[in-house]
């Protein structure tokens, strides 16, 4: 029997439809939200729109990697040279404008932990690479941006509950897994 749906036109067949729409939170989303909440304690995760509309112009609202303007179809939005991953922070010199091919693409590549900003834009554009990196380098005013380890941020009493609430997340998230794999 064919999958359908209601919809206020009448019923459609659903049957070529393979995925459904929505968000399973599997154990790996799980755990990415745990280490996302736990850094949002000490990263900057928040930036004034007057910082961000800033470093637009001074991109001339284009995507820092692959030059698309922004439009109505193509909205820029900040990406973290250094990613929140890797303790970076929604900054000057460590944000730049990129469209949404360009971010989701870096977001994968970032996934490697030895890979820079650098290696993406050498890995997505070989042929002009360096020219476009020595640009953005140019752009962000050349200001070497260092992420700060959480060591370097949080007191010692905030280490110490981090330390302890990743052992017990670490606990935690093997029982789901088993649950969820079971």
């Amino acid at each position: 029997m064919p999958i359908r749906q209601l919809t206020i036109g009448g019923v459609i067949d659903m049957s070529h439809k393979k995925k459904f729409v929505g968000t399973r939170f599997t154990p790996s989303r799980v755990k990415q939200a745990f280490e996302r909440t736990m850094r949002d304690k000490y990263l900057v995760s928040r930036m004034p729109i007057e910082e961000w509309e800033r470093i637009l112009k001074d991109f001339n609202y284009c995507c820092a990697y692959c030059g698309t303007k922004e439009s109505r179809n193509s909205r820029l939005i900040p990406d973290h040279l250094i990613p929140q991953s890797r303790n970076g922070d929604l900054v000057s010199g460590n944000c730049v404008p990129a469209c949404g091919r360009c971010n989701d693409s870096k977001s994968k590549f970032d996934e490697n932990p030895t890979k820079t900003w650098e290696d993406f834009v050498r890995h997505k554009f070989p042929e002009d690479a360096e020219k476009r990196i020595l640009e953005i380098k140019q752009k962000i005013g050349m200001t070497e941006y260092k992420a700060l380890p959480p060591e370097a941020r949080l007191t010692q009493r905030q280490l110490a509950i981090a330390v302890e609430l990743k052992e017990e997340f670490q606990k935690l998230y093997r029982k789901l897994e088993e649950y969820y794999n079971s």
